[in-house]
C-alpha cells in the first residue's frame, strides 16, 4: 500500500486537477485530488495528471472519513411484507458423517441433503458450504413447488463430489469441464474445487460471478428442479431460476423477504444498461411459446427478465400477494412430477448395478457389445419413464394455457400494470410513447441510445512512415552466410514436459530432450534468418513483436500440435498469439542411440524459415495481400543454400527445382489433379482475396474472385429492417499457414521426400490446391521482385512493400473505427429489434415491416471512409488496394505476355 507521503511527494511534481478537493491524513500532511468513490475501506483518489492510488480511509482525517460517509448512497431498507414471506430460521440438526461403503469414502448427512466426497468435511465448513443448497430448497417451496416434490430427510439430495471439474464433465457425460453435472438418470456430481472445499482451490476453473455462496445457490437451483424439467413451461422454469439467483445470500441463506428489494436492483439495473425494455408484447410472446426452452446467454437475458417479472408478479402481486394462483397451479404437476422422480431413483440404482457389474474382473464383455457375468448378480430391469415426451408436451401446453386463463387472455398488459402499481416502475412500459421513447433516448452510441455518428478517423493525425531508402541505392547481397558460428541458445526454464531456449531476439519452447547439436541448429536457423532480413533490400528490419521476443513453439507430439494446428499444415504462424508452431516431423528430427532428438541427413529448415518469414512480416502482414506473404514466405524458403550461406545469382536454378518439385508434387498426390505452373493460375491468385484463397483450399479446386453482396445489410428502403449481418474487414480469416502435407494411410511408413519436409497430412485435392496457390504465389512474387523491371532490380515489387508498410499507421486507425463501428452496427440492430416489437409495429414478410406513420425507424449508420479508393478494391479485401503498384494498368491479355517473357529469360516455361 502507497503511503500518504509517497502520494503528497507524487502530486508536488504535476498541476492541479481542476474540481479536486485538498484531503488531509491523520497526521496533517495535505494533498490535492479528485474522490472516485470508496470500496471495502478503501478511496479512490485521482491524483493530478490523472494517476490513481487507493488509499485506506481509516488514515484519513475525520472531516474527510465524514466527507466520504455523505458520499454513500443508502442501502434501501427492505419494504414491509407479510409474515409470510420472512424467511424462516431453519433447524436441520447436527450434520452427520458416515463411512460409506467405499473405503476412502465418506457419507455427509443434513437435513434434506447427502453427500458423498472422498474426506472427511469439518463441521462448520460443511454447513457453511451447503447451507444455501438447502435455502434453495425452502426458497422453491415458497414459489409454491409441493414440498413432496422436493428433497426430503427420506430423499435426500444425493451429490457425490469428485476431484475436478474434468472428473464431473466425465461422470455426468458432458462436453465441456462442470463446477455440477447432472445425468440424464438424474444421478448428481459436484466438483470440490467447486464447493471451496479443496485446500485453498477456488472453483474449478468454472467462471461463474458472485460469491461462493451465489454460485452454489444458482447451481443447486437445477438440481432441486430435476424433476419437474420434464413438465414445466420454459418461462416458468426461467423464471424459477432466475427469482432463486435474484435473491441476496445472509449468512449463506437465500433471503426471500428481501424479494422485492432485489427485483427494485434488477429494474434499476434495465435502466442503467439500456439494453432493453419489458413491453406487454415480450410478455405475451414469452408466456405464448410454453414449450420454449430459455437459454441463459445475452440474447436470451429479455425473455429471463420478462419470465421474471411474470412470475414475480404471479407470486408477489397478483391475488391477495401470497402467490396462490401459482400455487394451485403447480400443484396439479405433484402427482406427474413424482413419479418422474421415482423413475431418476430407478434410473440412477440401475446405472449403479451395471456399473458394478462391469467393475467386476469377471465379467466379460462380448463381441455383439453385451455382457457376460457372474451369476451372483441378478439381471438389472431396464427402469422404463413413466410418461412419453408427446404426452410431456401436452402436459406443458395445458399448464401454459392455466396461466392464460389467470391473466384473461391479457398477461403482458396485467403483469405491467400490476407491477406498475404495485410500485415497480423501472425498466417496464406499457404506454406506446413510453417504449417509442425508450429506443430514441440515451447517450450516443450506448444500447437504448443509438444515435449515428461520424466514425472516420482523422489520418492527417496518423504517425508519419519511417522514410525508405531510394530502391535504386538499395543494395542486393551476394550471399548470406545464415549463422556459421552462433552463440548456443541458453535454457532458461525447463520442466519434465517442456524445455524454453532464449538467444538475442528469439525465444522458442521445445520438448525437454532435444540434443545439443539439435538446439544449437534451430538457433542457427534463427539468427541466420534475421540476418536475411537485415541484408535483403526489403526494408523490412526484423523487429520484435512488441518489443519482446520472436517466439516459436516446436511439438515432439503430431497429435499435439493437430490440436491446435490448421488442417493440412506442416506449420503456421498465428497473428493473433504472435508466436509459430512447428512439429519435428516437419523437419527432419528422430530420436538417437540416448532417447534426445537429433537431427538426421534429411533435416531441413525450410518450415523454419517459411513461419520466421511470417513473424518478421508481422508489423506489415495487416495490410498486405495474402499471396504477397505467402509468397514472401515461400521465396524465403527457395533461396539457394550452400555451405550454410545463400547464393542470391543462384535463384533462377532454384526457382525451377521448385516448380518441379511442386508440379511433381501435384502429380503424386492425386492422379486427376493435374495443375502446372500456368499464366491463368498467375492471374487468379494476383487478384485473390483472403476469403476466396481460403475457400479453394477448403473446396479443392480454383475459385475465381468474384464481388460478393456489400460487408452490410441495409434497409432497402426507410420500412426495411436489417437482414443481414454486419462482416468484419476482410483480411486473413484465418492465420497464416505453411506448406500443405499429406496423412498416409497408417500401413505406410513416413519417409522424407526431397526438397519437403517430412509428410505428416493427408494426400488429396485440398492438399494439392495448396500447392497451387502457394507455387503461384512465390512465381508472382518473383516475378515482380526480379523480372518485371530488369533495369531497376526489386522494383515494382519493393514499391509496393514501401507502400503497404507506409500504410499501416492509417490501417490501424481505419481498423479501430471498424471496431467502433461494429459495436455502433450492434446498437442499430439492437434498435430495430427494440423497435419492431412496439405497438403498431408488424412485420408484412419478405424482412419488411410497417408501421405508424408517427414513428421514426432508427437509421443505418454510415461506415468509416476508407483512407483509399474502395471502389477499386474486388471483394472487401483492403490489401489489394495498392495493387494497381504491380499491374502499372495492364490488361490480363498484356500481364499475360508479360509473365511468359518474364520467365521465359530465366529458362523457365509457364503454360
Amino acid at each position: 500500500m502507497r503511503t500518504f507521503f509517497m502520494i503528497f511527494g507524487a502530486a508536488l511534481c504535476l498541476p492541479v486537477v481542476t474540481c479536486a478537493r485538498t484531503w488531509t491524513d491523520a497526521r496533517g500532511r495535505k494533498v490535492e485530488a479528485e474522490f472516485g468513490g470508496e470500496t471495502n475501506g478503501l478511496v479512490k483518489l485521482t491524483l493530478p495528471g490523472g494517476k490513481t492510488v487507493d488509499y485506506p480511509l481509516k488514515d484519513l482525517s475525520a472531516a474527510d472519513q465524514k466527507f466520504v460517509a455523505d458520499q454513500r448512497i443508502p442501502e434501501p431498507a427492505p419494504e414491509p411484507v407479510p409474515a409470510t414471506e420472512n424467511f424462516p430460521v431453519f433447524d436441520f440438526g447436527v450434520p452427520k458423517v458416515e463411512t460409506a461403503r467405499e473405503a476412502s469414502q465418506w457419507l455427509h448427512t443434513w437435513g434434506t441433503l447427502a453427500i458423498q466426497c472422498p474426506m472427511e468435511i469439518q463441521r462448520a465448513k460443511f454447513e457453511k458450504t451447503f447451507r444455501p443448497v438447502l435455502g434453495v430448497g425452502r426458497v422453491l417451496e415458497s414459489l409454491g413447488l409441493p414440498q413432496s416434490t422436493l428433497p426430503s430427510a427420506k430423499q435426500p439430495l444425493f451429490i457425490r463430489l469428485l476431484a475436478s471439474a474434468d472428473d464431473v464433465a466425465k461422470a455426468a457425460d458432458q462436453p465441456q469441464p462442470s463446477g455440477v453435472g447432472l445425468r440424464t438418470t438424474g444421478r448428481i456430481f459436484g466438483s470440490i474445487p467447486f464447493f471451496d472445499l479443496g485446500d485453498g482451490q477456488k472453483s474449478g476453473g468454472i467462471e461463474q460471478p458472485g460469491s461462493a455462496d451465489t454460485r452454489i445457490a444458482q447451481a443447486s437451483v437445477g438440481l432441486h428442479l430435476r424433476g419437474w424439467k420434464p413438465f414445466l413451461p420454459g418461462w416458468i422454469r426461467a423464471g424459477i431460476e432466475e427469482y432463486a439467483n435474484m435473491l441476496p445470500m445472509e449468512k449463506g441463506w437465500p433471503q426471500t423477504a428481501h424479494a422485492r428489494v432485489a427485483m427494485k436492483k434488477v429494474q434499476a439495473s434495465l435502466v442503467e444498461k439500456r439494453t432493453f425494455i419489458i413491453t406487454p408484447t415480450l410478455i405475451d410472446e414469452v408466456l405464448s411459446q410454453p414449450l420454449a426452452m430459455i437459454g441463459t446467454g445475452e440474447s436470451d437475458r429479455p425473455h429471463r427478465t420478462a419470465s421474471l417479472l411474470t412470475l414475480f408478479y404471479l407470486r408477489h402481486i397478483h391475488g391477495d400477494g401470497k402467490g396462490e394462483e401459482l400455487r394451485k397451479s403447480l400443484a396439479v404437476l405433484e402427482p406427474k412430477v413424482a413419479a418422474w422422480l421415482a423413475y431418476l431413483s430407478d434410473a440412477g440404482r440401475y446405472e449403479e448395478v451395471w456399473e458394478q457389474i462391469k467393475a467386476d474382473p469377471s465379467t466379460i464383455k462380448e463381441a455383439d457389445g453385451s455382457y457376460r457375468f457372474s451369476s451372483s448378480y441378478e439381471v438389472p430391469i431396464t427402469p422404463q419413464p413413466p410418461i412419453e415426451i408427446s404426452d410431456r408436451e401436452a402436459i406443458i401446453k395445458g399448464i401454459g394455457e392455466s396461466f392464460n386463463t389467470i391473466f384473461n387472455g391479457k398477461a403482458g398488459e396485467t403483469v405491467i400494470t400490476g407491477l406498475i402499481k404495485a410500485g415497480f416502475t423501472q425498466g417496464i412500459a406499457v404506454d406506446p410513447a413510453q417504449i417509442a421513447s425508450f429506443y430514441q433516448s440515451g447517450k450516443a452510441g450506448e444500447p437504448g441510445g443509438y444515435q449515428p455518428r461520424d466514425l472516420t478517423p482523422d489520418y492527417s493525425k496518423a504517425r508519419a512512415p519511417r522514410p525508405h531508402p531510394p530502391i535504386d541505392q538499395r543494395a542486393w547481397p551476394v550471399s548470406i552466410v545464415m549463422g556459421s558460428q552462433p552463440p548456443m541458445p541458453t535454457q532458461v526454464a525447463s520442466t519434465g514436459t517442456s524445455a524454453t531456449y532464449r538467444l538475442g531476439n528469439f525465444e522458442f519452447e521445445t520438448g525437454p530432450d532435444l540434443s545439443v547439436p539439435l538446439v544449437r541448429e534451430v538457433g542457427r536457423v534463427f539468427v541466420g534468418m534475421e540476418e536475411i532480413f537485415q541484408r535483403l533490400p526489403w526494408d523490412l528490419p526484423p523487429i520484435p513483436p512488441e518489443g519482446g521476443k520472436f517466439r516459436a513453439k516446436l511439438y515432439a507430439d503430431v497429435k499435439d500440435y493437430a490440436a491446435i494446428a490448421p488442417p493440412l499444415t506442416s506449420g503456421f504462424y498465428s497473428i493473433k498469439d504472435k508466436l509459430f508452431h512447428v512439429p519435428y516431423a516437419s523437419l527432419g528430427m528422430e530420436r538417437d542411440d540416448k532417447g534426445r532428438w537429433s537431427k538426421t541427413k534429411d533435416f531441413n529448415p525450410d518450415t523454419l524459415m517459411h513461419e520466421i518469414t511470417h513473424m518478421m512480416m508481422d508489423h506489415v502482414v495487416p495490410v498486405l495481400p495474402i499471396w504477397v506473404a505467402e509468397g514472401a514466405a515461400e521465396y524465403v524458403e527457395t533461396l539457394p543454400m550452400k555451405g550454410g550461406a545463400v547464393v542470391m545469382n543462384e535463384m533462377p536454378k532454384a526457382l525451377k527445382d521448385y516448380i518441379l518439385h511442386m508440379e511433381g508434387f501435384q502429380t503424386r498426390a492425386n492422379s486427376n489433379y493435374r495443375y502446372r505452373a500456368s499464366v491463368s493460375g498467375l492471374l487468379n491468385v494476383l487478384h485473390i482475396t483472403g476469403k476466396a484463397w481460403h475457400n479453394s483450399v477448403e473446396q479443392g479446386r480454383r475459385v475465381k474472385p468474384t464481388m460478393p453482396s456489400p460487408a452490410i445489410a441495409r434497409p432497402a428502403t426507410a420500412n426495411t429492417p436489417p437482414t443481414g449481418v454486419l462482416q468484419p474487414t476482410e483480411r486473413y480469416p484465418k492465420d497464416l499457414t505453411v506448406k500443405p502435407v499429406i496423412v498416409l494411410p497408417p500401413d505406410r511408413q513416413v519417409v522424407p521426400v526431397s526438397f519437403e519436409p517430412r509428410i505428416i497430412g493427408n494426400s488429396n485435392d485440398r492438399a494439392a490446391m495448396q500447392h497451387d496457390l502457394y507455387m503461384h504465389s512465390c512465381l508472382l512474387f518473383y516475378y515482380f521482385m526480379h523480372l518485371d523491371n530488369p533495369a531497376r532490380r526489386g522494383d515494382p515489387m519493393l514499391t509496393f512493400i514501401d507502400k503497404a508498410s507506409d500504410f499501416i499507421e492509417q490501417f490501424k486507425l481505419y481498423e479501430a473505427a471498424g471496431k467502433e463501428y461494429e459495436k455502433l452496427f450492434s446498437f442499430y440492430r439492437d434498435a430495430w429489434d427494440r423497435f419492431s416489437l412496439l405497438p403498431g409495429v408488424t412485420r408484412t414478410g419478405e424482412g419488411h415491416i410497417s408501421y405508424p406513420s408517427h414513428m421514426v425507424p432508427p437509421q443505418p449508420p454510415d461506415a468509416p471512409r476508407a483512407p483509399f479508393d474502395k471502389s477499386k478494391l474486388p471483394d472487401e479485401d483492403i490489401t489489394l488496394s495498392n495493387l494497381d503498384t504491380l499491374i502499372k494498368g495492364r490488361t490480363d491479355d498484356q500481364l499475360n505476355k508479360a509473365f511468359r517473357e518474364g520467365f521465359a529469360r530465366i529458362g523457365i516455361t509457364i503454360e
